[in-house]
């Protein structure tokens, strides 16, 4: 599953804001494929304005926030989260 762009700037922004990280860094992470060291170091700032992405940078993306969430971070509202009790639960629920 994916989060939409707006959703995926709402998660941006609150992980920014939790972990200082700067835009590229955070593109980059998310980006990252089968542990290559490269990634898109513009998708958060291309999202911020308005941009559309790859949907497999899209899909990186979501992934990548849901595995990666700061702990004692809370979850954005009014972002449903996917794997963690959200709109696409568990199997072993």
């Amino acid at each position: 599953m994916m989060y939409t762009a707006h959703e995926l700037c709402v998660l941006a922004r609150a992980y920014i804001g939790a972990t200082k990280i700067a835009e590229s860094a955070l593109s980059k992470k998310m980006t990252r494929a089968n542990g290559s060291l490269h990634g898109n170091d513009k998708l958060v700032s291309r999202l911020f304005l308005g941009h559309s992405c790859l949907m497999t940078h899209g899909e990186m993306a979501s992934d990548w926030f849901d595995d990666n969430w700061p702990r004692g971070t809370p979850w954005p509202a009014g972002v449903s989260r996917y794997r963690n009790g959200g709109r696409h639960k568990e199997a072993a629920e």
